[in-house]
């Protein structure tokens, strides 16, 4: 279903106004807003959108309660917020200097056994005066089984997105749900090579460990590939019930995983700040809902951008092993940013 017209006047008034909000399409297909005078930190009483930095905990989330919506913003006399403020934009990649430390990096991952570190990189596309509402309309349209969303605040600034892989998902406070989604090929590849086969098996690996760490009894579903436009992800389901455990203690215990960061995890952060010349922000951090029922919906913020001005800084990355390859993991992050520009273009 589009994105309806109401929807998209209250999101080009929020952008022009500086007032922080979030429009959401979900994996089912539901289509949510929500805007605030202010944003909190701390979840709202009712529905919320949340926003968080790579590497940081729940308590670290930033809130956008649902206070006002679509047709509110649109009919009420509402007084502007702030100019919305200029942030820092990240330095794009340069191909030459990402070859040569992923060429460092691999050589350091091989001394050390079974590890990976994922890299990440930054394209800066000019959007040419388009209408971010359209953007996210277009987004939201061709993301099926995807978690499309565009947000504002303050803090972060605007971002837009399309992540598939659910950090947590929990129900009420029975159950949850996560996955391991690590390993990309083309998606006419009909076999997960032994470098993407290990890649996904140490996020698998890291997540069960994780949850049993927490005393809970994770159920580990088949591997299957998860289609993302001209590319497929490997991804394990894994569910359970949450006994005694909150949906932050599961998001702190997991947060960030190597599908994300690396593992194992402390070499694998000392690799990212020695590698990259761009902050990640939000790129790799988590965005979600919590819903009146107390359910929360967090997912990685993959297949994403940050807006500043008339430009889109896509970002995209590959977890690195010793069997990489630089101008192969070059090749896949910048599959990964193509896929997400033609969703939303």
């Amino acid at each position: 279903m589009p994105v309806d017209i109401v929807t998209r006047s209250a999101i080009d008034w929020c952008l022009t106004s500086g007032l922080p909000f979030f429009a959401v399409r979900t994996p089912e297909g539901d289509s949510l807003f929500g805007a605030s005078a202010t944003t909190q930190s701390q979840p709202p009483v009712g529905m919320g959108f949340f926003i968080g930095a790579f590497n940081r905990s729940w308590s670290d989330n930033l809130w956008i309660p649902a206070t006002l919506t679509a047709k509110q913003v649109c009919d009420a006399d509402l007084a502007e917020a702030e100019q919305m403020p200029t942030l820092p934009a990240p330095a794009p990649t340069d191909k030459r200097q990402y070859i040569a430390s992923l060429s460092l990096v691999i050589s350091a991952l091989k001394q050390r056994g079974k590890a990976k570190t994922v890299i990440s990189m930054v394209r800066k596309c000019d959007l040419c005066g388009r209408k971010l509402s359209d953007l996210y309309a277009n987004l939201a349209e061709r993301s099926e089984g995807s978690f499309a969303y565009i947000c504002y605040t303050p803090d972060f600034g605007c971002w837009m997105g399309a992540p598939p892989e659910i950090l947590v998902k929990t129900q009420g406070h029975d159950l949850f749900r996560t996955m391991a989604l690590a390993g990309t090929l083309p998606k006419e590849s009909t076999t997960w090579d032994d470098k993407n086969s290990v890649e996904h098996q140490i996020v698998v690996d890291y997540i069960m460990s994780r949850l049993k760490g927490l005393g809970l009894d994770p159920d580990q579903g088949p591997r299957q590939a998860l289609p993302y436009g001209t590319i497929k992800h490997l991804l394990t389901p894994i569910s359970g019930h949450l006994a005694h455990c909150k949906a932050s203690d599961i998001f702190d215990a997991l947060n960030p995983t190597p599908a994300l960061c690396g593992y194992p995890k402390e070499e694998a952060l000392a690799d990212i700040s020695a590698t990259e010349r761009h902050s990640r922000d939000c790129y790799g951090g988590c965005i979600g809902l919590s819903m009146p029922d107390s359910s929360v919906h967090a997912y990685v913020n993959i297949r994403c951008c940050r807006i500043e001005g008339d430009d889109a800084y896509c970002y995209g990355g590959g977890g690195i092993t010793p069997d990489s390859v630089p101008e192969t993991e070059w090749a896949e992050a910048n599959s990964k940013i193509d896929n997400f520009l033609s969703r939303m273009s």
